[in-house]
């Protein structure tokens, strides 16, 4: 599994052939974090199915500043 510096180890990223990430509009989207998860998923509104699944495994923040950056890295 990737790794993206030194606190997120990426877990799962299955992505359906269906996304269109020109199209935010057309999906509804989950994202569950607990203290050392975070998982995102994306759901097309009009056929409910599920498009996308990403989590990762991370290593606490010290702070505010350090969660923001990390939630950072994780969205590019």
């Amino acid at each position: 599994m990737p790794v993206t510096g030194n606190k997120i180890l990426q877990q799962q990223h299955l992505i359906d052939e269906s996304f269109r990430s020109d199209r935010p509009e057309s999906y509804e989207l989950f994202i569950y974090s607990n203290e050392d998860e975070i998982s995102v998923a994306a759901i097309e509104r009009d056929s409910k199915k599920f498009v996308g699944l990403e989590s990762y495994e991370i290593q606490i923040p010290e702070n505010a500043e350090e969660y923001s950056e990390l939630l950072e890295e994780i969205s590019n």
